[in-house]
């Protein structure tokens, strides 16, 4: 109990010590010149403690750079758009020569998931593709990972049935003692 008075006293103390000490009473010879001359007043702004210096602004970039630049965000928006159907296959032309077809998933800000497979696919940059993402119907590729869908529940609906039926001849053979 005595130590939390001693802490609220401390407390109150630098509350009231901080800002009186950061006030400085200007001198006579200060208030005369002011008043007698044009001169600019002394700016009063104290700097805080802690306060960080502003960072400076990043220097100007050059136009090949720009181009490039509105050519990535370009790609984003395009991909963005597509978000909105999320079941919509395109084609992503990549700069290596590269034509992947599959669903966008998972747009960040500096690329994009293709899920060329069921389970997922390559991670692909915006600055890696060479034209912009189009959609196209991809038969082959619905009818690939539908198949891909179908083989992975039937390994689910084949091997759960078998780990059930299982289990007790493993647990009672000592199998899963090590």
């Amino acid at each position: 109990m005595k130590s939390s008075h001693v802490a609220a006293a401390m407390i109150f103390t630098l509350m009231i010590c901080r800002p009186a000490a950061s006030q400085n009473v200007p001198a006579l010879a200060d208030l005369e010149s002011a008043a007698i001359s044009d001169a600019k007043a002394p700016d009063l702004a104290f700097p805080e403690p802690f306060q960080q210096p502003i960072p400076q602004p990043p220097p100007p970039a050059e136009p090949e750079l720009i181009q490039a630049d509105t050519s990535w965000r370009e790609y984003r928006t395009t991909i963005e758009s597509f978000e909105e159907r999320r079941h919509r296959f395109v084609h992503c032309k990549l700069k290596n020569g590269k034509v992947l077809t599959g669903l966008i998933r998972g747009i960040g800000r500096d690329g994009f998931s293709l899920h060329t497979n069921a389970l997922g696919g390559p991670r692909i940059l915006y600055k890696d593709l060479a034209e912009p993402p189009r959609p196209v119907p991809a038969v082959g590729t619905r009818l690939k990972q539908g198949a891909q869908w179908t083989g992975i529940g039937a390994v689910i609906v084949v091997v759960v049935p078998v780990l059930i039926v299982l289990s007790p001849l493993l647990f009672f053979s000592g199998a899963w003692q090590c």
